[in-house]
């Protein structure tokens, strides 16, 4: 009988022990997947073909941002370097841009007519629509804007 008892309070131990142990603190940050960039760059929200038209129309060169949702790097890109005052407010002054879902059917498609083998991928065209640069990958800022300058 005693053995039992110490069976029993060794096993209520252990369990309250494995409850403390895997119990998240309530006082954690909550992150929600679906909440919006931290960007700062004002995207084109209409059509690819009223996008392309209002860039000819401005004369500015385009950026064309190919992003995906389970890309890493495309959300460092958005938290770290498109969330950039200065960056985002040369980007403003200088160029049009859109950004492309690359999972999106429309996304797809555009992909693949610019051959993106690799997100993120940024895009540097003429006004009307003649590739300049294919950039890869994740840039900070200063970096970026050094790349961009040279299209104006």
């Amino acid at each position: 009988m005693k053995s039992l008892l110490k069976l029993s309070l060794l096993s209520l131990l252990l369990t309250v022990l494995i409850v403390q142990c895997t119990t998240i603190p309530t006082n954690t940050r909550t992150v929600v997947k679906d909440e919006p960039p931290k960007s700062i760059i004002n995207y084109h929200k209409g059509s690819y073909e009223s996008f392309l038209l209002m860039a000819q129309n401005q004369n500015k060169p385009i950026l064309l941002e190919f992003w995906a949702s389970w890309c890493g790097p495309c959300i460092r890109m958005d938290n770290e370097t498109y969330s950039d005052r200065a960056l985002g407010h040369f980007i403003n002054q200088n160029f049009v841009m859109y950004k492309i879902d690359a999972d999106s059917f429309d996304g797809l498609e555009a992909a693949g007519k610019y051959g993106i083998d690799s997100y993120p991928a940024l895009l540097v065209l003429s006004p009307d629509g003649e590739l300049k640069e294919y950039i890869k990958g994740f840039y900070l800022p200063n970096s970026l804007q050094s790349m961009l300058k040279k299209h104006l």
